[in-house]
């Protein structure tokens, strides 16, 4: 809404416009008008109904990109790197790595060709579910699982009625499960329509591999394990990530992308990597300092605190995690993650022996990707 009150003209120029696939201009916006929004919290109302969007509706997108990847001014093209050789092999001391809590790698990618979410048929999303099953029983002997529709999806032949309501259970016990949308605003985008068809989840046999099907984008991948080795699941999530794309391939959809924005997802927000990397601490007495958002901010990372029913405020558990994800690297947020968290946590054992510490002398200059 900021962008079109800005310049009414861009409604005027766009509104009878389609792409190739036949996703309108009304429908990328609709959310935007359906929802009055939130007067503190700004939320992104636009989305892509396939990766032609990013380009046929270009003067909606644009400026709604720049708010919201500020650090990506588009004068170069998003370049990727995900060579595992280039991650930093720094691995936590003893005593800090008793406070790292667990590490998770996510990673969302959209398939060529094909309408994301927002804008597919019943049709498209059970050819995109056909698709991405069918590339999951391809993966290496390390990776292989099963995969779970949704209760009451009726789209995948092996399951007709879904996952049974016990491995429902079991799967939100262990939080790989995704629900319907209960937010206006994705609502009105369209990512609840034919809700549940053709949505489901691929968990392998040590249940620390995930695969989303048909959530808001056509997959997200997530890979994690406890304790503070975020290589290693880094290393898990390219396996992942690399043997789906090349079964894809060989079926003419692999990953959408464009040299200008990097990997597309569905909403704006999602560009470039489309990569979460995030590692969990116990960091209770450098969280409660004054200084911690900022040491945030300028580590570029961004931390929430951790909210369960085993989870106690007194703890002090973190999420902590990179916060750019256009105009960076895969690596370069990895090492990012890597030697923040590596900072907090030295600085934390130093607060525990009830030493000062000086965070402007000792923020680290931003890992080289």
């Amino acid at each position: 809404a900021q962008v079109m009150r800005s310049d009414p003209s861009i409604y005027a120029r766009l509104r009878e416009a389609h792409t190739s696939s036949g996703t309108s201009f009304a429908s990328c916006v609709k959310t935007c008008f359906d929802n009055k929004g939130h007067p503190m919290i700004k939320t992104v109302g636009l989305v892509a109904g396939d990766e032609s969007c990013y380009d046929v509706f270009r003067d909606v997108f644009d400026p709604v990109i720049r708010l919201r990847h500020p650090q990506f001014d588009g004068s170069t093209d998003h370049f990727s790197e995900m060579d595992l050789e280039q991650v930093s092999d720094t691995l936590l001391d003893r005593s800090a790595a008793d406070r790292a809590v667990s590490v998770c790698v996510r990673i969302s990618r959209n398939l060529r060709d094909l309408r994301m979410p927002p804008a597919s048929s019943l049709e498209q999303r059970r050819e995109v579910e056909t698709l991405v099953a069918q590339a999951l029983t391809t993966l290496p002997d390390d990776l292989q699982g099963k995969y779970y529709p949704l209760v009451g999806s009726t789209s995948h032949p092996p399951l007709p009625n879904g996952m049974t309501e016990a491995e429902e259970h079991q799967l939100r016990e262990e939080q790989l499960l995704f629900d319907e949308p209960d937010s206006h605003v994705l609502s009105a985008a369209g990512f609840c329509r034919d809700w549940p068809d053709a949505r489901g989840v691929f968990v392998d046999a040590m249940h620390m591999t995930v695969v989303w099907v048909n959530e808001v984008d056509h997959i997200r991948m997530a890979v994690m394990q406890s304790g503070g080795d975020l290589k290693s699941a880094y290393r898990r999530l390219c396996k992942l990530h690399d043997s789906l794309e090349a079964s894809l391939e060989t079926t003419g959809h692999g990953y959408a992308r464009s040299a200008r924005l990097g990997y597309l997802g569905s909403c704006p927000s999602r560009l470039g990597t489309c990569l979460d990397v995030c590692m969990t601490l116990r960091i209770p007495l450098v969280s409660r300092l004054p200084e911690f958002r900022a040491l945030c901010r300028k580590l570029k990372l961004q931390a929430h605190m951790a909210i369960g029913p085993h989870v106690s405020m007194q703890e002090g558990i973190w999420e902590v995690m990179s916060s750019e994800r256009l105009g960076t690297t895969e690596v370069s947020q990895v090492n990012g993650v890597i030697a923040g968290c590596g900072m907090m946590l030295d600085c934390e054992d130093r607060l525990d022996r009830g030493e000062t510490i000086d965070f402007e002398g000792r923020v680290p200059a931003p890992p080289l990707a």
